[in-house]
């Protein structure tokens, strides 16, 4: 597919944080909790009065709470998936301050104030295995503060070789493309600890072929594209596990392996070389996929 070189990061997009609350914590669905937006240093939800309400028409004061801790939960659980870092994230305690009853539709909005806060606790927990951040939200109606949540959060990093992408984040890296949303792909897209870069073509920062009748040229400049996607997801040349390598000549493969051990000589992913009769663009002799695994630095030695 015609694709840009250029790389951008994106975090998770609020249908999908919506999609993994509801699926994962059961009570979110009961509640008809909604994803306003999600930033890196933001989330705002939403839940209705309906669901959420006491004897009084106003909003039982568990909903109010469990909506605040919710915002804060998933503010550090995004960040932490997009950054990588794969842990158990669980709340230990926590005050709530009602500061007006609640007759609508409310929201809880949960923010990052200090970065330094947040390096100084993924720090600990990569050194320890275990953190604590406390985490402040929010609560409104109608534009107005009707209550204030402080919580303290534990996050426990996984285990070695511990599994936990049933329950990981997706993390969608994005070349600019507009054929991304028309066709519904993405540059890359990290999964836990996996990262899978999509077919490169040999494009230029104007979207043009780079390196016409030229393979080795085209191939420099895929793996140029492959490391920038990786780099934005999280992840290094030097963790790639696996390469697939398209030739619409059959030929070209010594001039494009020879390329691929500049690269990765040191590194020995498995690799996978396929003729194909031709691509989108005549001028493409190659294009060229990637899968990583951030699991530290990559065991190199030959066995």
């Amino acid at each position: 597919m015609p694709r840009g070189p250029r790389v951008r990061r994106e975090l998770v997009l609020p249908a999908e944080l919506e999609r993994y609350l509801h699926e994962h914590i059961p009570l979110t669905r009961a509640m008809a909790v909604a994803v306003l937006s999600v930033d890196e240093n933001a989330v705002v939800l939403q839940a209705p009065l309906a669901p959420n309400t006491n004897q009084r028409d106003t909003v039982f004061g568990g909903s109010a709470s469990a909506l605040a801790i919710l915002a804060a939960w998933s503010l550090v659980h995004v960040r932490l998936g997009t950054e990588g870092i794969a842990s158990r994230l669980l709340i230990q305690r926590n005050t709530m301050d009602y500061e007006r009853p609640i007759p609508g539709a409310f929201t809880a909005r949960s923010r990052f104030e200090d970065p330094q806060r947040w390096r100084r606790f993924t720090h600990t927990l990569a050194r320890k295995g275990k953190a604590r951040i406390t985490m402040s939200a929010v609560l409104e109606h109608a534009g107005a503060v009707v209550g204030r949540l402080s919580g303290e959060f534990v996050a426990i990093g996984a285990r070695p070789h511990e599994d936990l992408r049933r329950g990981a984040m997706r993390k969608l890296v994005s070349s600019g493309s507009p054929y991304e949303g028309h066709a519904g792909f993405s540059r890359a897209v990290r999964v836990g600890a996996s990262v899978t870069v999509a077919g490169t073509a040999p494009l230029g920062p104007d979207g043009r072929t780079v390196g016409h009748g030229d393979p080795a040229a085209q191939a420099r400049r895929c793996f140029e594209i492959i490391s920038a996607a990786l780099e934005t997801a999280g992840a290094s040349l030097r963790q790639v596990v696996r390469t697939r390598i398209f030739l619409t000549r059959i030929d070209d493969w010594q001039a494009v392996a020879s390329v691929h051990g500049e690269y990765f000589r040191d590194i020995r992913p498995a690799c996978t070389v396929v003729q194909v009769v031709r691509f989108i663009d005549p001028e493409w002799r190659v294009e060229i996929e990637a899968d990583a695994v951030v699991d530290g630095e990559a065991n190199t030695r030959e066995s």
